[in-house]
């Protein structure tokens, strides 16, 4: 009876224990992706982001200095517009056809794809011509982006505390 009983317990342990295991293994793997897409991100997206963010600060100052259609048209704005957004497509089908498996990782995909859509609509609404219609937008789309990045944040804060 006694022998009947410790093969048991060894049975629930063996059962426990591997259990553990797979979950660690899982929780690893898991983190692993994470961590090697935002690595990813960082070498394919962050400089082409970083750019988009510099040069929707200066087209911001120049639609608030009413200087916006002379910097848009003679000083290269629609150049610099149109170069930033053949980036952004090649930094989106990179993010696009990267194989993920695991929820955080792919909300943080899914996060980055949000922002290139809100940078594409940036850029694509600098070519309205109206004035007022346009910082409207401008407004519409930072207030967008600002609420993409705090989601991002979040995802980010998960893996980064």
């Amino acid at each position: 009876m006694r022998r009947w009983l410790l093969t048991g317990v060894f049975v629930i342990l063996a059962i426990v224990g591997t259990l553990l295991v797979v979950f660690i293994s899982i929780a690893n793997n898991e983190i692993d992706e994470f961590y090697a897409f935002e690595e990813f991100i960082d070498e394919e997206y962050t400089p082409t982001s970083d750019k988009a963010y510099e040069y929707l600060s200066k087209a911001g100052g120049e639609i608030e200095s009413f200087r916006f259609t002379n910097w848009y048209l003679l000083e290269n704005g629609i150049e610099e517009s149109f170069d930033l957004q053949s980036e952004l497509e090649i930094a989106k089908e990179k993010i696009i056809n990267k194989d993920l498996e695991h929820a955080d990782t792919l909300a943080y995909k899914t996060n980055i794809l949000n922002q290139i859509h809100i940078f594409e609509e940036f850029l694509k609404d600098l070519d309205i011509n109206n004035d007022e219609l346009q910082s409207l937008k401008f407004s519409e789309n930072t207030d967008e982006l600002s609420k993409n990045i705090k989601e991002m944040n979040n995802i980010l804060g998960e893996y980064n505390e």
